[in-house]
C-alpha cells in the first residue's frame, strides 16, 4: 500500500514560499493598521474637542464672542482662555507639562485626552484664533505632521469654527494633493511626501484637510 506525504524538501520549499509572501504582505498590513488607528484616534480626539467647544458655547456664548485677549503675555493669555472656555468641558482630560508628544509652540498649553491622544492649544489674540494640534501617540513617539500629529484652527473658517488648518469652502482633493495657496496667510499648502520644488513650506500642513475630506480615512494615496 502506498503512503502519501511530503518530503522534507517539499516542506522546506513551502515554508520558504510562505516566508516570502509574509515578508511582502506584512509591511503593507502593518502600515494599513497604523493608518487606521491614527485616523480613528484623531477623529475621536477632534470630536471630543468639538464637543467641549459646543458645551462651552452653550454657557459662554458662541466662539466668535469669546474673549481671546485676556493678557498681553502670549503664554498666559493662552492658558487663561483655554482654562476658561475649554478645559472645564474637556471630559476625561489631564493637563500635561512634560513628554506630551505634541506641541504648537512655546506658548501653548497641552492635555492628555481620554483615548490615549494628546492635544496642544494655542490662542492668537491678534486674530482671535484658536489653534489645536492633536497627537495620536500620546506621550510616545515623534510628532510627524500628517502621520502622528494633525493641525486644526479657526483660521479662515466662516462662520468661525474649529476646522483642519488650511480648509476653505470649495477646496478639491486635487488642490490638497497638488498644492494650493491658502488665502488667509498666502502660504502654499498640500499633503505630499516631499517638499515643494519651489522650496516653499507647508507640504504636510494640508494632510488634516485631506483626512477630513476623505471622511476620516487614509486612502491608498495618503502620504502616511
Amino acid at each position: 500500500m502506498k503512503k502519501y506525504g511530503f518530503t522534507l524538501a517539499e516542506v522546506l520549499i513551502t515554508l520558504g514560499v510562505i516566508g516570502i509572501v509574509a515578508s511582502i504582505t506584512m509591511p503593507a498590513l502593518i502600515k494599513n493598521y497604523q493608518k487606521k488607528v491614527a485616523a480613528t484616534r484623531v477623529k475621536q480626539a477632534y470630536s471630543q474637542i468639538l464637543q467641549a467647544i459646543q458645551l462651552s458655547e452653550a454657557e459662554n456664548d458662541e466662539l466668535t464672542l469669546w474673549d481671546m485677549s485676556m493678557s498681553a503675555d502670549r503664554k498666559e493669555n493662552t492658558e487663561l482662555v483655554v482654562k476658561k472656555y475649554i478645559e472645564p468641558y474637556l471630559k476625561s482630560s489631564k493637563l500635561c507639562t512634560i513628554n506630551c508628544g505634541v506641541s504648537i509652540g512655546s506658548t501653548d498649553i497641552k492635555y492628555f485626552l481620554g483615548n490615549g491622544t494628546s492635544a496642544a492649544f494655542l490662542v492668537d489674540y491678534n486674530n482671535n484664533d484658536l489653534y489645536v494640534m492633536i497627537g495620536t501617540n500620546g506621550s510616545k513617539g515623534k510628532c510627524r505632521l500628517g502621520t502622528d500629529c494633525f493641525y486644526f484652527s479657526t483660521t479662515g473658517a466662516q462662520p468661525k469654527r474649529l476646522m483642519p488648518y488650511g480648509w476653505f469652502e470649495g477646496i478639491t482633493r486635487e488642490d490638497i494633493l497638488n498644492g494650493y495657496e491658502f488665502a488667509v496667510n498666502n502660504y502654499r499648502m498640500s499633503c505630499k511626501k516631499t517638499p515643494h520644488e519651489d522650496g516653499k513650506l507647508g507640504y504636510r500642513h494640508a494632510c488634516t484637510v485631506l483626512l477630513m475630506f476623505d471622511n476620516w480615512e487614509m486612502k491608498n494615496d495618503y502620504p502616511f
